[in-house]
């Protein structure tokens, strides 16, 4: 019988001087606490994960992010994997 779940998550970002953000860390850690058949209480832990993310970005000349690449890496792994581009068009008007 299990008699609960107890996770706990974080996650950290750090930002560039322009408010977006540059990398996130998301961590997680689970325990579990079952009764096997005879009674006896036995407590489960599951192995920390960590993902790692991070953002490099193209500006315009007014200071807006124009392109922004994502990289992940999970765990230990030692290089970033590109996942995502994000691209995005601004029309500025004039008086």
């Amino acid at each position: 019988m299990c008699l609960g779940i107890l996770t706990e998550e974080r996650t950290t970002f750090d930002y560039y001087h322009y408010d977006d953000p540059i990398a996130e860390i998301s961590s997680s850690h689970g325990r579990g606490v079952d009764v096997d058949d005879d009674g006896v209480v036995r407590t489960t832990e599951e192995e920390p994960r960590e993902h790692h993310a991070r953002y490099d970005y193209q500006y315009d000349a007014h200071g807006n992010w124009t392109e922004r690449v994502g990289s992940y890496r999970i765990g230990s792994q030692p290089e970033f994997q590109r996942s995502n581009i994000e691209r995005r068009t601004i029309t500025y008007y004039e008086r």
